[in-house]
């Protein structure tokens, strides 16, 4: 009897979805077809033969709705248990993933589902099945009190971390009012601290036992596969998993607030923030497909109601957004903005009331829902583009809905609303009582913070990946086109570059930013509304914006309509008038954001990196490349027209492409929209080229004070050396086995072994310039002493008494050459990797080399580049957090002198009185 000989009784479902039409080439079509195994495991398979990958998606139907009081968390609980290893699979879950070379390895929770999802080369599938089988098969084999108390652990670390924002904090208070005590969202996904402890290993095994069942499940597999052969092999390995417990879907528990309920509470925000939520039904009402489109209609974009009264028009706020939270058996539709300093906030709430009032009155214009149709087609073509988002999509609605197909109703639903259909549904759940949170600025000390599984399968080589060979050629004006083509899915990506950047500010920091930025806010013939209502009408969308060395406007279209969105593109380059009206609507917004930097200690810590290692006059030492609260204020109208009028011209320009388009196609289109651009008479300006720096001689310990941080975030950093000669390749290759995985040194040790951080990660920069190599960490706080300790003595044992062994450098080649086979997926990703590529001055075929680079690193190699890249008796170590807690915690480790930072990313003032924290209470 071979392998495949099991007699299989599937039911067959063939769907179409969504079911577009074949003439229409901006449209993604995704077939499938839906099995159901003898002991209740659903299947859904979709064929991609894009790229030789399979992605995998495995639904469980439970989540915290599931749980009982005193034992919440437990889904989430049981999410990290899931990667711990099984009884034949002993080792991590992601480990023995990330030796296949699997990318997009994780694992969520919701209120109503537990899933898990990866990404691996086609030759490694087979493996994965008996991975994944096992650990469904046979989890609790492996799991014992230690793994139990060590995941615990990481959760706890999680959940620190998690709630140490405002924003969560917010969206808990907002699902405690909503869904009362009793109801099934009552309490949060992660659970509270007292009933993680409670967990016992008896209790947790039993929650499996309950919630894991085949019956309970849906996969999906979506790649380079073939349908019949998947649907043998799924068979094969899941066949025998038994069915587990009956389990029914749950009826609707919609909770109705009969009237206003509002707060308010101070937090660590920088401006007053403004939540508006109204109860609605579960995802099985159609109600909530209609209500998808209050967000575009109500907040997306300059021309929306909301956005043009409280932002534009009345300057009452910030930023305001709208959505809807689609969950089985209740969801909500939400509204959310910032008031601007100094604004009146219940004028901003009146403002609201009367929007919505006339919006559930009258509806949306003709206008306004044809643009919001449009921007959700965008969006489910761009969401449907890889085999990862393609296999989650179609398992997460078999699992939610029953139909794995529930898009196809979905996009027929909204292709069919009209104006009253909005307007119906919103007045009938808008119109009832509703939970407000006012969210006001603290005090800043107020931060808070059957089948033999016993062997594997042999995993076989995976072909190359099919990176289209770029091509490059001249517009007849001189500037350079590089082009990507791949007709596979309808989609283009384009991009323009040229330098500039942050080291362009000429003294005025964020200029060229807020240049860039207001490229997109209006020109000599269109608005910044004109222009939004346009691209959405196409389906397409426009950015703007500039990073160290370089500016870009990226272009996101679908490939049957290019010419007006790349024309606007040409139009906001060539013609932007800076309207004085939207400079000061973005300088505000700019100050806002920049006011809320540094107010959490992750937040302070990246303030500080550069000016650390750089210092602050040197070009790269920049805070931020947004600017400083004094340069934002100062900068003018004048400043930014000068600066396009400089440093935006045809003759230093670079043009990426991506995508479904020919060569000639491309040549026409840029040709008409940029080919007849003349450069200017002036000389063409050039960026001064920042100073090479050494590498520190001795150690550096920085430390920012965040009163009451639960976490302590820690960076160790410093630059690589002039006379370095290792490739970007080695680097990262190197790089990874300290800390560049979920299997590296220090992620088994901090994480893993003592379970003091939720993740440790390191990594090399990229870029023009000097790079730097850098490892960080938010750490239990009563244990940042102890993590650095760790980290030290790792960076010591990987230089000398524990080199890189030939086993690291075999499992990290296979790991990076597997990878590759994903690695340039979308039509984005492709686009990006030319820009890059661009931007350092790589030869044309350089990512054809991929593999080349990877194979010629041996174990010599490594460690030779271990030894010219790391340098411990340079390091500068930045620790942020609660200064009373962490400061005794240094000075015991005598690394170097500590000198306090604030937490805008400078050196504190040693004369100001607060210079030397005292203790704080734990």
């Amino acid at each position: 009897m071979t392998a495949w000989s099991r007699c299989l009784f599937f039911a067959l479902t063939l769907v179409a979805l969504p079911a577009w039409a074949a003439d229409d080439p901006a449209k993604a079509k995704l077939d499938y077809q839906r099995f159901v195994l003898p002991n209740g495991l659903t299947l859904i398979v979709h064929e991609d033969k894009r790229a030789p990958v399979a992605s995998m998606a495995l639904f469980f139907h439970v989540g915290s709705k599931d749980e009982v009081a005193g034992k919440t968390g437990f889904a989430h609980l049981f999410e990290h248990l899931m990667f711990t290893g099984s009884e034949n699979a002993r080792s991590k879950h992601i480990q023995a993933l990330e030796e296949l070379g699997a990318t997009g390895v994780n694992g969520t929770t919701s209120n109503d589902v537990t899933n898990y999802y990866e990404t691996v080369p086609i030759g490694a599938l087979e493996r994965l099945l008996w991975l994944e089988s096992d650990r469904m098969r046979n989890l609790l084999g492996g799991v014992d009190q230690a793994r139990l108390d060590e995941q615990r652990g990481v959760v706890k670390n999680e959940k620190r971390q998690r709630e140490a924002t405002a924003e969560a904090r917010r969206g808990q208070r907002v699902n405690a009012v909503l869904y009362p005590v009793g109801h099934p969202y009552h309490h949060s996904v992660i659970g509270s601290m007292e009933d993680l402890d409670r967990a016992s290993l008896d209790d947790v095994k039993q929650f499996f036992r309950n919630h894991y069942g085949a019956a309970n499940t849906v996969i999906a597999v979506s790649g380079d596969v073939k349908t019949d052969d998947i649907k043998k092999r799924i068979e094969y390995w899941f066949g025998d998993i038994p069915a587990g417990p009956p389990h029914g879907r749950r009826l609707e528990q919609v909770p109705v607030l009969q009237e206003r309920i509002v707060d308010r509470v101070t937090d660590s925000v920088s401006a007053t923030w403004i939540t508006r939520a109204w109860p609605t039904a579960g995802i099985h009402d159609d109600d909530m497909i209609y209500l998808t489109l209050i967000g575009p209609l109500l907040a997306d974009g300059d021309a929306s109601r909301l956005r043009k009264a409280l932002v534009r028009d009345k300057q009452l706020a910030n930023r305001v957004s709208a959505g809807v939270a689609r969950r089985e058996l209740a969801g909500y539709v939400d509204i959310e903005f910032d008031l601007r300093p100094g604004a009146d906030a219940d004028a901003a709430i009146a403002e609201l009331d009367k929007q919505i009032a006339e919006f559930l009155r009258t509806g949306p214009t003709d206008a306004e829902l044809k643009r919001a149709k449009a921007r959700y087609l965008l969006g489910t073509t761009r969401n449907l583009e890889t085999t990862l988002s393609q296999a989650q999509t179609l398992a997460r609605n078999e699992t939610t809905t029953g139909d794995a197909g529930y898009a196809v109703k979905v996009q027929e639903k909204i292709a069919g609303a009209t104006r009253e259909d909005v307007r119906r549904v919103a007045a009938k759940w808008m119109s009832r009582g509703y939970y407000q949170l006012r969210t006001d600025p603290a005090p800043t000390n107020e931060v808070a913070t059957a089948v033999d599984r016993s062997k594997p399968p042999a995993v076989t080589a995976t072909a190359a990946p099919p990176f289209p060979t770029p091509v490059e050629w001249t517009l007849s004006n001189g500037i350079k086109v590089t082009l990507a083509e791949r007709h596979n899915w309808p989609t283009v990506d384009l991009a323009v570059m040229s330098p500039g950047g942050a080291l362009s500010d000429g003294g005025k920091r964020g200029l060229s930013s807020m240049a860039m930025e207001m490229l997109a806010k209006g020109t000599s013939k269109h608005d910044v509304v004109a222009i939004q209502d346009m691209l959405r009408d196409d389906g397409a969308s426009i950015s703007s914006y500039s990073a160290m060395e370089f500016n870009y406007v990226r272009v996101s279209m679908l490939s049957g309509a290019l010419d007006r969105p790349v024309e606007l593109a040409s139009e906001m380059l060539r013609s932007a008038n800076v309207p004085e009206a939207e400079l000061e609507l973005l300088r505000k917004s700019r100050l806002a954001a920049l006011k809320q930097q540094g107010l959490t200690a992750p937040s302070a810590v990246a303030l500080a990196i550069n000016p650390a290692l750089f210092g602050p006059g040197h070009p790269y030492g920049l805070t931020t490349t947004m600017g400083t609260i004094e340069s934002v204020a100062q900068i003018t109208r004048n400043d930014i027209a000068d600066y396009i009028a400089t440093w935006i011209r045809p003759d230093v320009m670079t043009i990426a492409v991506a995508g479904d388009i020919t060569r000639e196609r491309a040549t026409q289109l840029l040709e008409a929209q940029f080919g007849r651009w003349a450069k200017p008479a002036t000389p063409a300006p050039s960026l001064a080229k920042p100073p090479i720096l050494p590498v520190a001689s001795k150690t550096r310990l920085l430390l920012i004070d965040v009163p009451r941080s639960q976490q302590a975030t820690v960076v160790v950093a410093h630059l690589i050396a002039p006379d370095d000669r290792s490739s970007e390749t080695e680097h990262a290759f190197t790089n990874a086995v300290f800390g560049g995985s979920f299997g590296s040194r220090i992620n088994l040790n901090i994480r893993e072994s003592k379970g003091w951080s939720y993740g440790v990660r390191s990594a090399v920069s990229s870029g023009r310039g000097q790079h730097a190599w850098s490892a960080s960490m938010a750490v239990e706080r009563d244990h940042a002493g102890d993590a650095i300790t760790e980290l030290k003595r790792e960076l010591a044992d990987i230089l000398g008494p524990k080199p890189i062994t030939d086993a690291e450098v075999d499992l990290r080649r296979t790991q990076s050459l597997a990878a590759l086979a994903g690695q340039n997926e979308t039509n984005g990703s492709l686009l990006a990797q030319l820009m890059y590529d661009r931007s350092v001055d790589h030869p044309l075929d350089y990512p054809l080399h991929r593999a080349e680079r990877i194979r010629a690193i041996n174990v010599e190699t490594a460690n030779k580049t271990a030894k010219t890249m790391w340098h411990p008796d340079g390091l500068t170590w930045i620790v942020a957090g609660d200064a009373g807690v962490l400061r005794p915690q240094l000075e015991k480790l005598n690394l170097a002198p500590i000198e306090m930072w604030t937490r805008e990313g400078g050196a504190v003032d040693a004369s100001k009185k607060d210079a030397q924290p005292t203790a704080t209470p734990k």
